[in-house]
């Protein structure tokens, strides 16, 4: 992991870093791997470090990520709602659960409804 730009947001108490990838015979690195290079390679906890973004370059076994170093825990809870996030995340599994079970409910009740006769009036 080699830094390519570093700035200090003095506005948001953070710094904002674009670092290098390399992952030759690998495949992309996820946020919780970059994280945890990029943490030895900024010497700082990775509770503190936020991937914005990560961009692999394509046909090669390189790419970039944008991360977001804050001083401290209450800063990058302020900014990027992690909780809600996370309350959102579980929000939507929980209805893609419900439609899918409601799915499966509904061509079981249709196999066991047996056709009805209608009763058809006699004519005069």
């Amino acid at each position: 992991m080699k830094i390519l730009t570093d700035k200090q947001n003095s506005l948001l108490n953070r710094r904002e870093v674009t670092v290098e990838l390399e992952y030759l015979g690998q495949k992309t690195p996820s946020q919780v791997e970059v994280i945890k290079q990029a943490a030895g390679v900024l010497k700082t906890k990775e509770e503190l470090i936020y991937v914005w973004e990560i961009k692999p370059t394509y046909g090669v076994a390189k790419g970039s990520a944008s991360l977001y170093v804050y001083n401290n825990k209450e800063n990058l809870d302020k900014i990027h709602f992690i909780k809600r996030k996370k309350l959102l995340k579980a929000q939507r599994e929980k209805s893609l659960a419900d439609r899918k079970a409601a799915k499966e409910a509904k061509p079981a009740e249709t196999k066991t409804e047996a056709p009805k006769a209608e009763a058809k009036p006699e004519a005069k």
